[in-house]
């Protein structure tokens, strides 16, 4: 049996092969043979073409809906970064990362120091003001998630201050 390539698209597009069969393995006559091919070649053109039609102007049409999605998805989970230095050893810090959530927030930490660190997160609800804290052990990294959105303000402090 051989294989033919019968037409071939853009390089994002459909590749169609089709195996060639002699008259002999078919068993069918010169004419019929060729009104069959020029079918198969017309119907397997029209799909190719409709293809490669189909990809050209989707990823067209997706763009602009991915990317205004991409904008008004990163206004509302910012990821914010803030960094202590440690009193031993020099040179090391204290690292803490959060997004802003719109039910809670979690908190990523990796302290380098030989001292417990303390992270402290300020809530502003309706009615008040309130503190959450996370006590960090030396060398250690992690997370904690908190069940409030939005801190107001981070601080990374050597003991508790607000706690």
């Amino acid at each position: 049996m051989k294989i033919s390539l019968m037409f071939a698209l853009p390089a994002a597009s459909v590749l169609a092969v089709a195996p060639v069969r002699s008259r002999r393995e078919s068993g069918r006559g010169p004419r019929q043979e060729e009104e069959k091919m020029g079918y198969k070649r017309l119907v397997s053109a029209m799909a190719g073409t409709g293809v490669a039609f189909a990809l050209l102007t989707v990823p067209a049409a997706t763009a602009n809906a991915e990317t205004s999605v991409a904008k008004s998805g990163a206004q509302a989970a910012d990821v914010h970064r803030k960094s202590a230095a440690c009193a031993s050893p020099r040179g090391k810090k204290i690292t803490a990362s959060w997004g802003d959530g719109n039910v809670s927030t979690t908190v990523y930490f990796n302290n380098h120091c030989n001292q417990k660190r303390t992270i402290e997160l300020q809530f502003v609800s309706q009615r008040d003001v309130f503190w959450k804290c996370i006590t960090v052990n030396p060398r250690t990294q992690g997370r904690k998630k908190i069940g409030y959105s939005n801190p107001n303000k981070v601080l990374l402090t050597k003991s508790p201050t607000y706690c």
